[in-house]
């Protein structure tokens, strides 16, 4: 009786592990049919609806990204810490900023305890426009994802907290 069980177990074992090796092939599969240069250019233009066409071209993206982070993390960002994380430097950060202030899409704040530091910080419509971007890639994520009929492996969840952040105007 305890050799049949141990037998059964064994079998039990066995199956799970090839349909798990299944599951793993379809996912391969599946993966293989998906045209990433159609995933690639549809996201292209959801961002082109929510963001000037040249703003992909610089670095403004990069501190948009770096500045949503930042607010999304509870921190504020001088031009120094923009420069350092989008590796660009310091002068170019700054041209790069006064054209995302001048389009509304981040303000500069003075720090109360000492005059001579400023933040950038994304103003409501640069957070709204970046939730609705990254909105919008979640939701082809996920459209792709259903094309899948098997298990799916695990995707790690981002769960910064999102903080809202005064604003100037």
């Amino acid at each position: 009786m305890i050799d049949q069980t141990a037998d059964q177990l064994s079998l039990l074992t066995e199956i799970k592990q090839k349909l798990e090796e299944m599951e793993r092939n379809s996912w391969a599969r599946n993966i293989e049919k998906l045209d990433i240069g159609k995933v690639a250019m549809d996201l292209r233009k959801a961002r082109r609806e929510l963001f000037p066409d040249g703003y992909f071209m610089g670095g403004n993206w990069d501190i948009l990204l770096a500045l949503d982070h930042a607010g999304r993390t509870g921190r504020k960002m001088q031009l120094a810490d923009i420069a350092r994380e989008s590796q660009i430097s310091e002068n170019l950060v700054r041209r790069y900023v006064d054209v995302l202030m001048t389009d509304g899409f981040v303000y500069q704040e003075d720090d109360t305890s000492d005059h001579h530091k400023a933040y950038i910080i994304l103003t409501s419509k640069g957070m709204d426009r970046m939730k609705q971007l990254f909105a919008d890639i979640q939701t082809k994520i996920a459209r792709l994802a259903g094309l899948f009929d098997t298990a799916q492996p695990d995707v790690a969840n981002d769960d910064a907290v999102n903080s809202s952040t005064g604003e100037a105007g």
